[in-house]
């Protein structure tokens, strides 16, 4: 594997970044209201493999209040690990193995808990199948991680400091068992590391893209065309487009067209091509594809759906199958779909959701939808692939503060 350096940056110093009124970052974040920023380009990789294809998470854990956000993380069939901030900011691990039946309520699933002080939810992403990593931003707003290996690794394993100086959660892709690492600096600029495993590119430190950012960009595996990354100008609303490549390194490519203000999710149905999706300035959801013909001529192709909605997710759920999650002003959230380019009619979902809505793959063709609820429940629903029913809400008992991802 071969990495060209655009700029090899040292640790940060360390220290808590103010932001208005004298605000943490950690703070603003988690009071924020619903903000289009974290990716769901990562869950693709984040997805369940249960043998009924259901999940059942109407259960209990009372006795958790939860700070911040949950996610969740699949490596092998019958297998799931939830990750969230407890009241204390410290990190909440409860899962359960293949041994146990999907239907067990999460009340009755093993369970631990790792102190310390966290800045924002936990990013969890399976690298290759029966491992998965989890980083966190501690205190210091360095980024921390931590590995699992199914086969061998019991309880929570200690932390690796990783540096750097994050104001808001990395974005992670996994590609050929690699993880591509991402977070935007204080400098606003954005910070990338890779992990095969084993080694660390760069060793030290991270390298560095130039440019001036939001926080939380899109970052897509491409197959063997390599990744992807899209972010949001913070001061020109232009969407930029890096492209990284084992020949070629990173290379900053030709802007997206349109007028941006967030939502990114990117994703992939085939082989260096992309999907990149957003919001612009009226809540219109933007769509860009870029695609290749036999002879491996590039096509970009743009499109405005529809509607005007506040946040969205996106997920390759099946070959040749996108699914969208939007909420539109009223908190509602409505499902589109395209199956081997024919897009579907926008579908209602009943409901009203507080957050930004994820999508999970439940089984090929099937997803899971999670969000919190006005009560701040975490709830979610199943979409059953073989008659397009969603199945109803199923909630766990914990108050969530902030969104689910």
């Amino acid at each position: 594997m071969r990495f060209r350096r655009v700029k090899d940056v040292p640790e940060f110093s360390t220290g808590v970044a103010k932001g208005r009124a004298g605000q943490t970052l950690a703070h603003r974040r988690s009071t924020a209201l619903p903000y289009a920023g974290r990716q769901a380009s990562l869950l693709t990789f984040a997805n369940f493999v249960l043998n009924n294809g259901r999940i059942r998470l109407d259960s209990s854990l009372s006795n958790q209040s939860f700070r911040q956000f949950f996610k969740m993380v699949s490596v092998q069939p019958g297998h799931i690990s939830m990750h969230c901030l407890g009241t204390n900011h410290g990190l909440f691990r409860t899962y359960k193995g293949p041994e146990v039946p999907d239907t067990t309520q999460p009340a009755g699933w093993a369970s631990e808990s790792k102190l310390g002080t966290w800045c924002f939810s936990p990013v969890v992403i399976s690298r290759i199948k029966d491992e998965y990593s989890c980083f966190m931003v501690d205190c210091n707003h360095k980024l921390c991680q931590s590995d699992f290996d199914l086969t061998s690794t019991v309880g929570m394993q200690p932390f690796t400091v990783l540096g750097g100086e994050l104001g808001s959660q990395p974005i992670i892709c996994s590609r050929a068992g690699t993880l591509h690492i991402f977070h935007v600096g204080m400098d606003r600029a954005i910070y990338y590391k890779a992990w095969d495993g084993v080694n660390y590119y760069p060793k030290n430190g991270f390298e560095r893209l130039e440019g001036c950012f939001l926080d939380d960009p899109a970052v897509v595996s491409c197959g063997e065309g390599g990744v992807a990354v899209f972010a949001i100008g913070a001061t020109t609303g232009k969407l930029h487009h890096y492209q990284w490549t084992e020949k070629e390194g990173w290379k900053l490519q030709e802007d997206v067209e349109g007028n941006w203000s967030g939502a990114l999710s990117a994703v992939s149905l085939n082989d260096g091509c992309w999907e990149v999706f957003g919001l612009d300035l009226k809540g219109h959801i933007i769509r860009v594809s870029y695609s290749k013909d036999a002879d491996g001529k590039g096509t970009i192709k743009r499109m405005k759906l529809e509607g005007s909605f506040k946040t969205l997710s996106v997920i390759v759920s099946a070959k040749n199958r996108i699914d969208l999650i939007a909420l539109d002003w009223n908190c509602s959230p409505y499902h589109k779909s395209w199956d081997d380019g024919d897009e579907g009619a926008w579908e209602h979902i009943v409901g009203q959701l507080r957050e930004r809505p994820w999508l999970v793959c439940a089984r090929p063709g099937g997803v899971c939808l999670y969000s919190v609820s006005f009560g701040y429940v975490p709830a979610v629903m199943v979409r059953n692939p073989s008659n397009g029913a969603w199945d109803g809400w199923h909630f766990i008992q914990g108050t969530v503060i902030g969104g689910v991802a």
